[in-house]
């Protein structure tokens, strides 16, 4: 009788144990981390090769999110060859779209599906890196429920989560493993990998702060991400200059048309 009370005990302290599942997590990622109602950010990315800067971008971008559309416009304010160029994107479930103005072609063109994938100016971040997946567009398991992960001088206890895409026609990896800090509910870092299991790239939050947004709202923040190609030793590095959140003064309606990727003008 003690026998199938102790075991009984065991089963029950095992099931509260593993009482989340990997889809649990990022629901729980989605719920504790909204985005901003509008935000304003500058931002720099520093790529390098063989440990020397290879290339350095500024960048404005511009976002707001409202009945259950995210529309998001870039715009590249510092470059050597790619100053003037401007990206759209807008999500709303089901539906996703991208348009790009190059100055050189003073044209406007829709991103395809299948260039998602691709580098986000000359970058390491890929264009579905500056987007937000959907719960529903990947498998998720909870593969560590107290997984250890040191950035630097910082060490987080996570919950290691496996995503797996449903299509992988228009994502650039077989599947990733993300690390979700269990206090800020944050990915601070996730592997990528290939079909044949290979790692491809690592991303790495290396500064996350708290930020207060205008609407008594707060936000865990990237401040200084890096993206790094385990296939060519390439890195680049994001780092936020200027961010101000849930301020509807600092957007207005005309970023988000055809005319300002044509002209800069709203």
């Amino acid at each position: 009788m003690k026998k199938m009370i102790l075991a009984g005990v065991i089963a029950v302290a095992c099931g509260a144990a593993f009482a989340l599942t990997g889809t649990d997590v990022v629901q729980k990622y989605f719920d504790t981390n909204p985005a901003p109602s509008f935000s304003r950010t500058v931002f720099t990315c520093d790529s390098y090769k063989g440990g020397k800067l290879d290339d350095s971008l500024t960048l404005e971008q511009f976002g707001r999110h409202r009945n259950g559309l995210t529309e998001t416009v870039f715009e590249v304010v510092k470059s050597a060859s790619l100053k003037g160029t401007r990206f759209l994107q807008s999500q709303k479930k089901g539906d996703d779209a991208r348009f790009i103005y190059a100055p050189a072609l003073r044209t406007v063109r829709r991103i395809p599906v299948q260039d998602k994938s691709k580098q986000f100016c000359g970058s390491e971040f890929t264009y579905n890196d500056t987007s937000m997946r959907e719960l529903e567009d990947d498998d998720h398991e909870l593969v560590d429920e107290k997984a250890l992960v040191r950035i630097d001088s910082t060490s987080y206890t996570c919950w290691a989560v496996k995503s797996t895409p449903h299509s992988k026609k228009d994502v650039e990896y077989d599947y990733r493993i993300a690390y979700y800090d269990q206090g800020s509910v944050m990915p601070v870092k996730t592997d990528y990998f290939d079909r044949t299991g290979k790692l491809m790239k690592t991303m790495e939050v290396k500064k996350l702060v708290p930020i207060q947004g205008k609407m008594n709202r707060k936000h865990w923040c990237r401040q200084v991400c890096e993206m790094s190609n385990k296939r060519t030793g390439r890195l680049s590095v994001i780092t936020i200059k200027n961010q101000i959140l849930d301020d509807a003064s600092t957007v207005k309606d005309g970023y988000f048309t055809q005319n300002w990727l044509s002209t800069g003008k709203n």
